[in-house]
């Protein structure tokens, strides 16, 4: 989804205490809500559209928070990953927080051999590296 959306519900407000609780060992200074048109690239770069999560006719919707403007960020050496059922099969039990991210944590590289992301949770440290990307729950 690009561009602003008109959406039904109303726009989630997120739990900071969450945030704060799932914060990256190495810490961040700015946390992007929910990412949307996520991809991680090879090299270590990860572009995103910043966007807020509504809740829409049938359930969670990504709502993008500015024109459709991407925003990109190299990754942190010690960036750490996190969907709610792990990253390597046999997944497990899901486990998220407040705002429905996920706890479990991933090795980088089974982390970028995911097959999807759903709008996930991005923490950036203040030289805007990315120090934690976690990804959401979407049954």
């Amino acid at each position: 989804m690009h561009g602003q959306a008109e959406v039904e519900g109303e726009v989630e407000v997120p739990d900071s205490d969450a945030i704060e609780a799932a914060a990256p060992a190495v810490g961040y200074k700015t946390v992007v809500v929910a990412a949307d048109s996520f991809e991680l690239s090879k090299d270590g770069m990860v572009s995103w559209v910043p966007a807020e999560m509504a809740t829409g006719d049938f359930g969670p919707e990504v709502v993008p928070s500015n024109d459709g403007t991407v925003d990109s960020a190299p990754l942190h050496e010690y960036a750490e990953f996190a969907t709610p059922t792990g990253c390597v099969e046999p997944y497990g039990d899901v486990n998220i927080d407040a705002n429905g991210v996920g706890l479990t944590s991933c090795e980088p590289t089974d982390y970028f051999y995911e097959s999807s992301h759903y709008a996930p949770m991005i923490w950036l440290d203040e030289d805007g590296r990315v120090t934690k990307i976690a990804d959401r729950y979407h049954p």
